[in-house]
Order: C-alpha cells, then sequence, then structure tokens
C-alpha cells in the first residue's frame, strides 16, 4: 500500500498529497472522497479498537499536559491548525458537544499543527472561544516530516494523521473508540452511544 500524506485541509476543493516522494495536486471531488474515504477507513484499522499512544508535552500555558492523566474521562483528541479554515469552522461545533457533554466527563485536547506560529495559536484560541478546552502543540518539524525522518515529540505521527482536522474519541479506559477526518457529524452519534443520550 502506498504511503499517502495530506499537506492541506481536509475537504478543501483541492489540496495536495504525497506519494511516496511524489506530490500530486488532487481537484477532483469525486478523487477527494475517494481518498478521504481510504483515510478514514485506514486510520480507523490502524487505531480504533487499541490502546491511544500515550504524549507528554506542554499545553497552552507550560504546564505539563499527558493524556494518561486523563483516563476515567472521555476524550476529543482535535488536530487542528490556525491555518486550517475547516479546522475553524469545526470549532462551534465541538463547543456545543463540549457544553453538552462535558459535565459528564467529556474533554477536548486541541492539538495544533502551529509549532512555528506559537503567537497566532494563542489569538486563534481566544478569537475561536476556545479557552475551556485543552491545547498543546503537535510537537511537529516539517523539516523532518517531509523527510520522513522520524521525530518523537510529533504527536501528529503517533496517531498517523492523514489531513486536518482529524479528530479522535477515547474512552474512559484510554482506547481509541472512534476516528473522522473532516468535520464530521458522526462524532455526534458515537458521543450519544457513550454517553446515552
Amino acid at each position: 500500500m502506498k504511503a499517502i500524506k495530506i499537506l492541506g485541509c481536509a475537504l478543501l476543493v483541492s489540496f495536495c498529497v504525497n506519494v511516496n516522494g511524489q506530490e500530486q495536486k488532487v481537484t477532483s471531488p469525486a478523487n477527494m472522497d475517494q481518498m478521504l474515504a481510504s483515510l478514514v477507513s485506514e486510520l480507523q484499522n490502524k487505531l480504533v479498537g487499541k490502546k491511544a499512544p500515550d504524549f507528554t508535552t506542554k499545553d497552552v500555558n507550560g504546564r505539563k499536559l499527558s493524556l494518561e492523566s486523563f483516563k476515567g474521562k472521555y476524550v476529543i483528541l482535535d488536530f487542528w491548525a490556525t491555518w486550517c479554515k475547516p479546522c475553524r469552522q469545526s470549532h462551534p461545533h465541538l463547543i456545543s458537544l463540549y457544553k453538552k457533554y462535558h459535565d459528564k466527563g467529556l474533554e477536548i485536547i486541541g492539538i495544533a499543527d502551529d509549532d512555528s506560529r506559537p503567537e497566532a495559536w494563542r489569538e486563534a484560541i481566544a478569537a475561536d472561544n476556545i479557552t475551556m478546552f485543552h491545547h498543546a502543540l503537535a510537537g511537529s518539524d516539517p523539516k523532518k516530516r517531509m523527510k520522513g525522518e522520524e521525530n518523537p515529540a510529533d504527536i501528529m505521527a503517533m496517531y498517523s494523521v492523514p489531513a486536518l482536522p482529524t479528530k479522535f474519541v477515547i474512552d474512559k479506559e484510554g482506547k481509541v473508540v472512534a476516528a473522522y477526518v473532516g468535520d464530521s457529524d458522526k462524532i455526534d452519534g458515537k458521543l450519544k452511544e457513550l454517553f446515552g443520550f
């Protein structure tokens, strides 16, 4: 199977992919639908039903943030970036889910692909009114990513994030129970199933 990496936001009119080192632009809506379906299927086969990869990093306030510390709660991991319009447009949906389920044990952790733009990241958190979520930078190094070099600090690589936005639902035991590429309403159904309403 060919390794595919999305280098832009999902759900745009066109985006670039890197297939075995060759950059290709995908512009056909049919191709995009097929590619996204393939990416989602691959992601679900790789992580859903398995223990979520643990990470420890610094949050937006410089405090330690570890996925392990959220055991006993449901977690949505939201991989996003300030420059990704679909990511930013998904924030009101996440806010509504947070308001509905937070008191029942839901936490949201935003992992931003903005390591080279920390000020823009902080500004976007405030502008999008998502200060109630937990936030961390992805730890990515674009130069290493483009060369295919390993970076143990890269949370996006740990989760094999194929495109932005990508969301994972993690249960109370720390197991990935769902993965979504784009802003999918399907996440609502999964949370309803988990919380019973």
